[in-house]
């Protein structure tokens, strides 16, 4: 069992296309870090939190700026 983590998000712009957003997270992590599974969960949870932050169902943000968003989860906000 895995446990992602937990972004507190200031505003939403649209919440449409985040499980996408979550999916291809997962998708990319196992093609990218196949055998980091925390990895793959981080990844996919941090690129779904962003997706609320665009509006519109896609998601198109490069990998730094998902880690990115992962390293700093505790601001309290997300920026991009």
């Amino acid at each position: 069992t895995f446990q992602g983590p937990t972004f507190r998000l200031d505003s939403i712009a649209d919440r449409v296309g985040a499980g996408d957003a979550f999916a291809a997270g997962v998708l990319h992590g196992l093609l990218s870090f196949p055998e980091a599974a925390q990895q793959v969960v981080d990844f996919a949870v941090s690129l779904g939190a962003l997706k609320h932050s665009v509006r519109g169902d896609m998601a198109a943000f490069p990998e730094a700026a998902v880690w990115h968003a992962l390293q700093t989860e505790g601001a309290g906000r997300i920026q991009r």
